[in-house]
């Protein structure tokens, strides 16, 4: 059986992930591409009533860290990823969806939890060896925002072929636009003084200069050299990575480990449930009451409560 969708209840924070068909580099961080998928996520955030704490967009993979309830959570990332297709598809001269499985979701439990998992979302470009520094990287990314106390990641995008059109002009502010995606004030930092939200920003920033560190020491023993932006911009859209790609095990959860084993006890009672249920509807039509958190299935066709 396919894993139900849970999203617990009092839980309103969580990690959102989701790949490209094939793992193909169908996100490459082109200047257009980038744009087209911050307006797309500020697209997002008006649409519903969502709050935006982190982001990465690599090239074959997106990282969210939002603030969100269950039924909101999922109508944003289908209408998210369905106009990245409509915006993208395009440029790259192809038709249908980008991303077929559907986006991962992990629930977030504790303050510890949430900022490590803020630092892990905003080290995915320097982890993979794309740039040296997090600030570096080319496509959408919210770290430097954060780190500077900035309230929207802005995004720019200089149109060259319509400012070659109009005989270049002096006045390239006509030819350029820029989009902002608001970000939602972390929770830990919410009624912090001026002086102390400088140092949760610092604390940051040298947490990200200790894993770059790290991985210019691994760079080097490996012998592994950073991609420069241009190989990155003209990347092959339809390319995947090189060699096989090992599965890592994703937590269920972000969290202490009490926490997450409830967490686990939970959703399992809750399988139960919906197996009993599923076999009651099979025999009588009638689609008993569900827990909290859970999308029952067949809703609309019969919800008479057990």
């Amino acid at each position: 059986m396919r894993r139900l969708r849970y999203y617990p209840p009092g839980v309103s924070t969580y990690h959102v992930t989701s790949k490209c068909v094939d793992d193909q580099f169908l996100w490459r961080p082109s200047q257009r591409s980038t744009f087209l998928i911050a307006r797309v996520l500020a697209a997002t955030l008006e649409k519903y009533d969502i709050g935006l704490y982190a982001a990465v967009v690599m090239a074959n993979h997106f990282h969210l860290v939002v603030r969100a309830e269950s039924t909101e959570l999922s109508a944003a990332m289908q209408f998210f990823k369905s106009q990245i297709a409509l915006a993208l598809n395009p440029l790259l001269g192809r038709q249908g969806a980008m991303s077929k499985e559907r986006f991962r979701h992990q629930p977030v439990l504790d303050d510890a939890s949430f900022m490590q998992l803020v630092h892990y979302v905003h080290a995915n470009p320097v982890r993979a060896h794309c740039v040296e520094r997090a600030h570096e990287w080319p496509g959408l990314s919210s770290f430097s925002a954060v780190i500077e106390g900035r309230h929207a990641i802005e995004v720019a995008y200089f149109d060259e072929d319509a400012w070659r059109e109009a005989g270049k002009p002096k006045r390239i502010a006509d030819f350029t636009e820029t989009v902002r995606v608001p970000l939602t004030t972390m929770p830990q930092w919410e009624g912090l003084s001026a002086l102390e939200l400088r140092a949760a920003r610092q604390a940051l920033r040298s947490s990200m200069n200790a894993t770059e560190r790290e991985m210019d020491a691994a760079r080097q023993k490996a012998r592994i050299r950073v991609r420069s932006v241009a190989s990155l911009r003209n990347a092959d859209p339809r390319a995947r990575p090189k060699g096989a790609r090992p599965r890592t095990q994703q937590p269920w959860a972000f969290g202490a480990r009490e926490a997450v084993r409830a967490l686990r006890d939970a959703y399992r009672s809750m399988v139960a449930f919906y197996v009993e249920a599923s076999t009651r509807f099979r025999e009588t039509g009638v689609l008993g009451g569900f827990p909290e958190g859970t999308f029952p299935p067949w809703a609309g066709m019969s919800t008479v409560a057990a």
